[in-house]
């Protein structure tokens, strides 16, 4: 069974029984050829040759150190170098983007929690086995070396010379699991930004949480929109009804805070990823985890590089739902209804989120689980926020148009202002900064087949964004589902 967790340790520990007992057990050579096999063909379940991992970081921890005991105790054995596959290859890139050593958070799946632990001594082992100078870096930047025990010992090379990862792209895309990973910097934690979105084929399985279409973001050092809830333990009413759920995300829910469902059918997919120098975008599409609830949930996401990040979600169903749009924070949040932020501070950074669509909201906020971590008798758990942006009334079709400004603390006046805009065919947001640089971006409104026109710019595409600079020079524009942009020189 692939997709029972512990079941995937016991196919390593299986392969280092029969090598140990290659030559004494009957059966050992029949055992050895099982695992080499499912290890060179389909293992693990959780990830793709893109290197992602389904179970969050916490359990790639565990379960890559189980694995790579058995890829070298058959390179060692055998000289088959299970290594070579794209899996072994790519898979700590995902530790790197998700968890770069500066992060604050551990998203996503069980064991998430704000000081992640350190992979170090393990991606020290992977930078062995690749030749993998930047995985070096990884390593050494957590002050790691080679663990104790076999790997430790197989796997110490000082010759290998690390390198920061300066030439990597900033943003990358782990399709196999889902994970949308934008970032301004994966070296100097102190000028990035890191959203992360979530969508995955896998839906909520196993150590997975109901978090489709959900984002965490951080920032100049710290956590600010955070996945909330604590992983006590498996199955406890907290983990089940709360941590897991997507009420505890920042993501959509409806009618007093119903989210996706759990199973391998409450699915989501990444539909488009682009990365450029100055924009990112990157689509999800929840439907399928709502399970018939809703028949439409796609949340759409640019990135204004650096660190701006403008949000579209276009939902609908076919009973009127009262939809809702939740943050979570460490601390307690300002809520500003009148000017349609909320805004959450910590004391490096801050998070102000504006939503420009729907037209009337409401807001409130409470530091309560529901329910509460009550195990064990003897832990206590730090309080959380948690905060609902909701529509007024139910509807079947919604929109939540938001923008989400990150800042370093006591900076929040160098804020690009927004200004919301609408056409019979479009809705967008202006962004102007205080340096007179202009942003417009852009999505066609549901069920529009044509050309759309916003603020003077006509296009075929469902997205767009276009950058001019101070002094009104237009950049290169960033098109999804289109091809042409007119208009630009206005």
């Amino acid at each position: 069974n692939p997709f029972e967790s512990h079941s995937g340790r016991t196919l390593g520990f299986l392969g280092e029984a029969a090598i140990a007992f290659f030559h004494e057990w009957e059966e050992a050579p029949e055992y050895l050829d099982y695992v080499t096999r499912i290890f060179w063909g389909v293992y693990p379940a959780w990830g793709r040759d893109d290197g992602g991992w389904n179970e969050g970081p916490n359990y790639w921890d565990a379960y890559m150190s189980f694995g790579l005991n058995f890829v070298l105790a058959l390179r060692e054995a055998t000289g088959i170098d299970l290594a070579r596959r794209p899996f072994f290859a790519n898979t700590p890139y995902y530790r790197l983007y998700l968890t770069p050593p500066h992060t604050q958070m551990a998203p996503f799946g069980d064991g998430q929690q704000f000081e992640p632990s350190a992979p170090g001594s393990l991606m020290y082992h992977f930078s062995t086995i690749n030749r993998d100078p930047v995985i070096r870096w990884y390593a050494e930047k957590s002050g790691a070396g080679p663990a104790s025990g076999a790997l430790g010992v197989l796997l110490r090379d000082d010759t290998i010379e690390a390198q920061p990862p300066t030439h990597l792209p900033p943003a990358r895309l782990f399709e196999g699991v889902g994970l949308a990973v934008l970032r301004t910097d994966l070296v100097n934690g102190d000028d990035d930004v890191g959203f992360i979105m979530k969508s995955s084929p896998y839906g909520a399985v196993s150590h997975g949480h109901n978090d489709q279409n959900c984002f965490v973001l951080e920032a100049y050092g710290e956590a600010l929109a955070i996945a909330s809830g604590y992983y006590n333990r498996y199955g406890s009413p907290h983990h089940g009804r709360w941590t897991q759920q997507t009420k505890a995300k920042s993501g959509i829910t409806f009618d007093g805070q119903q989210g996706q469902d759990r199973g391998a059918r409450a699915r989501g997919r990444i539909t488009a990823f682009v990365h450029r120098d100055d924009f990112d975008l990157t689509i999800g599409d929840a439907t399928e985890a709502y399970g018939g609830r809703l028949t439409r949930a796609l949340r759409e996401v640019v990135h204004v590089r650096p660190g701006v990040f403008v949000i579209r979600d276009d939902l609908a169903s076919q009973t009127p739902r009262r939809f809702e749009y939740l943050l979570h924070a460490l601390d307690e949040m300002t809520l500003r209804p009148e000017q349609r932020e909320v805004i959450i501070r910590r004391p490096k950074a801050t998070l102000t989120a504006r939503f420009l669509e729907p037209a009337t909201l409401q807001m409130s906020q409470t530091d309560q689980f529901d329910p509460p971590p009550v195990w064990p008798p003897d832990r206590e758990y730090a309080n959380q926020w948690h905060t609902t942006v909701a529509y007024e009334q139910p509807r079947a079709e919604a929109e939540f148009l938001t923008v989400l400004l990150p800042a370093r603390a006591g900076e929040d006046d160098a804020l690009p202002r927004t200004r919301h805009i609408i056409s019979d065919t479009a809705r967008g947001v202006e962004l102007t900064f205080p340096d007179g640089r202009r942003t417009l971006v852009g999505f066609a409104l549901p069920g529009v087949d044509r050309d759309v026109s916003l603020e003077g710019l006509t296009s075929d595409a469902r997205i767009f964004a276009l950058n001019w600079s101070a002094d009104g020079t237009p950049g290169d524009p960033l098109l999804h589902g289109g091809e042409a942009l007119a208009g630009i020189d206005r």
